[in-house]
């Protein structure tokens, strides 16, 4: 009979059934959430772009890294070789940072579409945003290629020939000892190395974010200028767009806070060896992973235009878009502004016939070069 202990359970058992189920619905959820920005054309737009980045990013962490943590749960260790390895711990990185990153743009959009509607209108088109988004890709693959070419498979000293203690890291956070034959933490860099990820890849982009919403709320109570130059409509329906990011970002903030604290706590060197540590350490994994499956049952349960294109493509049901996106919305503004303009120029026009019209038949002079001689007689 095997010999089951509450830790075993939790690393073995209850840890990838969750990852498996993460694995499934957040697969199919945010390749569903990129089929849908991909084929309408009403959903492609600035905003809606960034949104099938960040799906992008999480379905890659989700092919990539899930099932493979599960199996190092599992077999405790790693068995999939160097490669593997490198490969793991490169999309692991990016996609953390390109998901973190790719909500500070949408924040960026947000400010720009509420606070500065129309001049903001030239800077968030389709083929910018795309420039920008593909740009932050190229960004951060390159930053993160030291882990393609310096992961490698390491092993404590007495499991030289044991595969169960061979564990899969990026190699200058480890040293190896000739005289014990087997690799040692080297404690100092793995904690500059945990505490700059912890920065750039959380504190620094989450404040941003806060400072991003802050501003954006201060304009909204106490300057009219960004709500006279949008018709109430078009506000509401930022309003409701933004209200969506904002809630996606907290909920990202909120589902990678307890692996950040474990981040900590191996940062001070106090890990706890024990098995309340390790199930703390689980949960705190699991829920940083269940953010990627998250975002697009948000999208459904805030965004009606999404929500009606999830069911056409899971339905084969015709789409009835109930509004336009922020772009188009935008562009709407400038025609209302434009006809406003047009109007006031028509009834000043008008004015000014009347006047002449009315002068000269008090008057009864009209000047040869067309300019009316208001003067009395």
């Amino acid at each position: 009979m095997p010999n089951f202990t509450t830790e075993s359970i939790i690393t073995e058992m209850v840890a990838p059934s969750i990852f498996g189920v993460i694995v499934v619905f957040g697969f199919f959820g945010n390749l569903l959430v990129i089929l849908v920005v991909s084929i309408n054309k009403q959903l492609r737009n600035g905003t809606n772009i960034l949104i099938a980045s960040l799906a992008i990013a999480d379905i890659t962490f989700i092919t990539f890294c899930v099932p493979l943590t599960a199996t190092i749960f599992i077999k405790k260790g790693w068995f999939l070789g160097s490669i593997a390895c490198k490969i793991y711990q490169f999309f692991t990185y990016l996609t953390a940072y390109m998901s973190v990153y790719t909500l500070v743009l949408m924040s960026v959009d947000r400010y720009l579409a509420v606070v500065h509607p129309i001049a903001s209108i030239p800077i968030r088109t389709e083929k910018n945003v795309l420039k920008i988004v593909l740009s932050t890709w190229v960004i951060f693959m390159l930053c993160n290629c030291p882990l393609l070419f310096n992961s490698g498979v390491a092993y404590p000293p007495t499991s030289i020939n044991d595969t169960k203690d061979f564990y899969c890291t990026y190699m200058p956070t480890v040293r190896y000892n000739e005289t014990l034959m087997g690799y040692l933490e080297n404690g100092q860099f793995g904690r500059v190395y945990i505490l700059l990820f912890s920065i750039f890849a959380y504190l620094l982009p989450l404040s941003a974010i806060i400072l991003l919403y802050t501003c954006l709320i201060w304009k909204l109570l106490f300057n009219s200028e960004s709500r006279i130059s949008q018709s109430d409509k078009a506000l509401q329906s930022k309003k409701r767009v933004t209200r969506m990011v904002v809630i996606v970002v907290v909920i990202f903030a909120l589902c990678w806070m307890p692996i950040q604290i474990v981040f900590i706590i191996q940062f001070l060197g106090s890990e706890p060896d024990n098995a309340a540590f390790k199930a703390f350490h689980v949960f705190a994994s699991a829920l940083a992973y269940s953010n990627s499956m998250m975002n697009p049952i948000l999208y459904a349960f805030f965004s009606n235009n999404f929500r009606v294109a999830f069911k056409s493509v899971l339905f084969c049901q015709k789409q009835s878009f109930s509004g336009r996106d922020f772009e188009k919305t935008n562009l709407n503004i400038n025609r209302n502004l434009s006809e406003q303009r047009a109007s006031r120029k028509a009834l000043t026009k008008k004015d000014c016939e009347v006047n002449i019209y009315s002068d000269n038949k008090n008057n009864k002079i009209l000047s040869s070069s067309g300019y009316t001689n208001l003067s009395k007689l």
